[in-house]
This record gives structure tokens, C-alpha cells and sequence, in this order.
């Protein structure tokens, strides 16, 4: 008697936790918001300068340009290249997978010398999207750098896909403000 009560809900809390789930599915927004900023110490001009150059900074247009397919690259390569505590085989496995699967490009749109850059996104989950890159001048020798971005999500997962696309885009974003500083600095 005890079994079948413990096994009745059970089911019960599997069902009722299916169908929270689906309607938080439902309700989740499907647009995709996000800022994320840097102030670096450099006049705005010198920023501007060497940001237009996406492939130098830019985590999304660095990856882009990677191609394994003019790469030989041992299938032993873990043998010998000794980094330790990581299994090169399975990072560069994983990393060959992600360039696969996204195919994600980035090109520059427009420079609105010298406080606005737009670049487009080709490819992936969020093919089309165009950020901005805002330079403010907070005085001579000091401006503030975000890169501003807005995508609509379809279908019935795109508020699923805004969660996950929120989380690795503010990692993205916030190591390409890093190095666009470490460049500038």
C-alpha cells in the first residue's frame, strides 16, 4: 500500500513538473537583450581605430576565421603537444565541432566614426543579428566600450534559446571587451 501511494505521486509531481515546465516554455520572452561594457584607458579615436579590426578582438570573428580544413592536425596530436591537466585531442575535437556546427561568421556593416561600429552575425543560432559597438568618451584619456545586442527568437523553444544564447554571449562578449582593452591599453 505504501509503494503504491509513493509510486502514485510520484507520477504526480513528474506530471505536474512536465507541464510547469511547458508553461514556462510558453511564457519565457523570445527576444534576446543584451549590453555589455568596458571602460578602457584610451582616447576614443585610438579605440575606434582598432576596433573596426574584428578578427583581433572580436571572440565570435576570431573563431569565424578558424577552418580545420586547411589544418593536418595529427589525430595523436595529445602525444605530442603536453599541456597539463588538458587532453588536446578532446579540446581540439570539441572546438572543430563548435566551428562546425555554428559556422558562425562575423563582418563589419558600418563605422560611424568614432563612436559607433555595427557588424553583422552570419550563421548559427543568431544569423542576421547586428550589434553595435558604442564608444562614450568619458573624458580624454578614458571611454566606455559596450556592445549592444537584440535578437527575436521563433518557435515554440525560442525563450529557451534566449537563456542559453544570454549565458555564452555575455562570456563572449565580456573576453572580446578584455581583449579589445589589452589592445588599446
Amino acid at each position: 500500500m505504501f509503494l503504491f501511494r509513493w509510486i502514485k505521486n510520484l507520477i504526480l509531481f513528474v506530471v505536474f513538473m512536465i507541464v510547469v515546465l511547458v508553461v514556462i516554455i510558453f511564457i519565457l520572452p523570445k527576444e534576446y537583450n543584451s549590453e555589455t561594457g568596458i571602460d578602457i584607458r584610451a582616447s576614443r579615436d585610438v579605440i575606434f581605430a582598432k576596433a573596426q579590426h574584428l578578427q583581433r578582438w572580436h571572440m565570435v570573428a576570431m573563431m569565424g576565421g578558424i577552418s580545420f580544413d586547411n589544418f593536418d592536425i595529427p589525430k595523436d596530436i595529445n602525444s605530442q603537444v603536453q599541456i597539463p591537466g588538458v587532453n588536446v585531442d578532446t579540446m581540439l575535437a570539441g572546438v572543430r565541432d563548435a566551428t562546425q556546427m555554428l559556422k558562425m561568421k562575423v563582418a563589419l556593416v558600418k563605422a560611424d566614426s568614432p563612436s559607433r561600429i555595427v557588424y553583422k552575425v552570419s550563421g548559427g543560432p543568431l544569423n542576421g543579428m547586428e550589434p553595435e559597438v558604442l564608444l562614450f568618451e568619458l573624458d580624454k584619456n578614458n571611454t566606455k566600450v559596450t556592445i549592444k545586442e537584440k535578437f527575436t527568437f521563433s518557435g515554440l523553444l525560442g525563450g529557451i534559446k534566449v537563456l542559453s544564447v544570454r549565458i555564452g554571449m555575455n562570456k563572449l562578449n565580456v573576453s572580446s571587451l578584455e581583449n579589445l582593452k589589452k589592445l588599446c591599453e
